[in-house]
C-alpha cells in the first residue's frame, strides 16, 4: 500500500501506529517508542570467532539461546572424512560475449553457486585445500578460466587458467570457510570460457558445430570440485539470541541508489550491481521482515523510455533473487512491504556481515499505470538506462515459535 509524503526511519515510527490494509495488522506492531535505529548493547567479546572474525550479533547483545546451544561447542560436519565432493556435474557455458569486466574477447559463461540443500553443502570449518578439477573440455571449448569469490573475499578474484585433467588447488585461510549453521555456501565461481565462434558475425555468430552444442544440449566441460580438510575444527561460542533484548530490530535504514546505463549493465555484472546489504543480521529465530520504501527521485538517461513503476528485489542468504510483484512502485511515495522468511534463508548467527541484499528496480509496462507484458526489468537484457533514488528501512521480527528457544536445534 502506498503512502504519500512519508521516508526514512522517521516515517516508520509513524507508520508502525497505522493501519494498512491488507498489510500486517496493527496489533502485530509495536508501538514506535521501541523502534530504534540501532539496537545496541553495550560490546563484549562473547560472539569473537575463532577464526578471527567478530560475529555481527557482537553489536547488538551479550545474550545467548537456552539449551547446550548458548555455550562453547564444536561444528564437525566432516563426519570422519578428510576430504568431500561438493560439485560434480556438467557445465554449460552460456553463448553470450558479455561474460567478464568488459572483455568481450571471450565466449561463454557460468557463474556457480553451491546448491541450497538440507543439509547444507559448505566448504567447512577445516577446509585448508579446494581442488578445481575442469575435464571433458569439447573441441569449440579453445580455453577456460576462473574468478571465484567467498564470505572473506566478496569480490571477484583474479583470473585462473583451467587446463584439462589438471586440478587447481586454492589454498583457504580458516577465514576463508563458510560459517558454522550457514544455510547456504558464500562461495562462488566464475567460469569464462574462449569458445569458437562463426568467422562472419561477431557476438551474434553461431558456433562452429552441428546443431550448436548449447541448443543440442552437450556440456562444454565437466567440473568437479573437492574440499580437503587440513585445519582445525574448534568450540565456537554460543548462538546468539537475537530478540531476547527486543521484540524487533532495525536490520537496516538508509539512502540507497540503483543506476544502470542498461543491457551493458546486464551481461557484465548481472545481478550483483546496485545492492544494499543490511547493518546487522537476518538470522537465526527471524520470522518476517518489514520493508519501508520511499522512492525519492528518478531519471531518466538521454531522453529515452522512462520506467512506469519499480519494485523491490531482495536475496536472502541463499543468494536467490525474489521480486515483490504484488506491490509496483511510484516516486514520492511510501510503501510498507511484508516478507515471510524460513530458516534457509538464515544468515549464519557467526557471520561478521549480512547475506541478503536489497535493492529497486525498473519496471517497464506497455501502458501507463495499467498491468501488461512486462518489456524490461531492471538490470536484464532489454533494459532502458535509468536511475532511482530512495529510503529504505528493514524491520525484523522474531518468529514466535522459537521465542525462548534455541532456533538453531531443529
Amino acid at each position: 500500500m502506498a503512502l504519500r509524503g512519508t521516508s526514512s526511519l522517521a516515517a516508520v515510527t509513524l507508520l508502525l501506529t497505522t493501519a494498512f490494509a491488507g498489510c500486517i495488522a496493527t496489533d502485530d506492531i509495536p508501538g514506535p517508542q521501541q523502534v530504534s535505529a540501532t539496537n545496541t548493547t553495550p560490546k563484549n567479546t562473547t560472539f569473537v570467532n575463532p577464526t578471527g572474525t567478530v560475529s555481527a550479533a557482537e553489536n547488538e547483545t551479550n545474550r545467548t539461546v537456552v539449551g547446550k546451544g548458548g555455550i562453547e561447542h564444536l561444528h564437525d560436519y566432516w563426519e570422519g572424512q578428510t576430504e568431500k565432493v561438493i560439485v560434480d556435474q556438467d557445465i554449460y557455458l552460456t553463448d553470450s560475449v558479455f561474460c567478464d569486466n568488459k572483455d568481450t574477447s571471450k565466449y561463454g559463461c557460468y557463474i556457480l553457486r553451491l546448491p541450497v540443500t538440507d543439509p547444507a553443502t559448505l566448504v567447512f570449518e577445516g577446509t585448508g585445500k579446494v581442488e578445481i578439477t575442469a575435464s571433458a573440455f569439447q573441441p569449440w571449448v579453445q580455453g577456460l578460466e576462473m574468478r571465484y569469490k567467498n564470505g572473506a573475499n566478496p569480490d571477484w578474484g583474479e583470473l585462473l587458467t583451467l587446463e584439462q585433467d589438471k586440478p587447481v588447488v586454492l589454498e583457504l585461510s580458516a577465514i576463508e570457510t563458510d560459517m558454522p549453521h550457514a544455510t547456504t555456501s558464500q562461495w562462488a565461481w566464475k567460469f569464462i570460457g574462449n569458445k569458437a565462434i562463426g568467422p562472419s558475425s561477431g557476438a551474434a555468430a553461431v558456433l562452429q558445430i552441428p546443431g550448436d552444442g548449447r541448443l543440442s544440449e552437450v556440456p562444454d566441460f565437466h567440473l568437479q570440485i573437492k574440499v580437503i580438510k587440513s585445519g582445525k575444527v574448534v568450540n565456537w561460542p554460543g548462538h546468539p539470541d537475537f530478540y531476547a533484548d527486543k521484540p524487533h530490530r532495525v536490520v537496516l535504514d538508509r539512502a540507497a541508489k540503483t543506476s544502470t546505463v542498461g543491457i551493458t549493465d546486464s551481461g557484465l555484472y548481472g545481478d550483483e550491481a546496485n545492492i544494499v546489504r543490511p547493518e546487522l543480521l537476518i538470522s537465526s529465530g527471524t520470522g518476517n521482515l518489514t520493508v519501508y520504501v520511499n522512492i525519492t527521485g528518478v531519471t531518466s538517461a538521454g531522453g529515452v523510455v522512462k520506467p512506469n513503476r519499480y519494485i523491490l528485489e531482495y536475496t536472502n542468504a541463499t543468494g536467490r533473487w525474489f521480486r515483490t510483484w504484488g506491490e509496483t512502485l511510484e516516486p514520492e511515495k511510501s510503501y510498507k512491504i511484508p516478507i515471510p522468511v524460513h530458516y534457509t534463508g538464515w544468515d549464519s548467527p557467526y557471520a561478521p556481515t549480512s547475506a541478503w541484499q536489497f535493492r529497486v528496480i525498473a519496471l517497464y509496462l506497455t501502458q501507463e499505470g495499467l498491468p501488461g507484458p512486462v518489456t524490461g526489468i531492471g538490470l536484464c537484457p532489454g533494459c532502458f538506462p535509468y536511475e532511482v533514488e530512495y529510503q529504505m528501512t528493514v524491520i525484523a521480527f522474531p518468529d514466535p515459535q522459537y521465542l525462548g528457544t534455541d532456533a538453531l536445534e531443529k
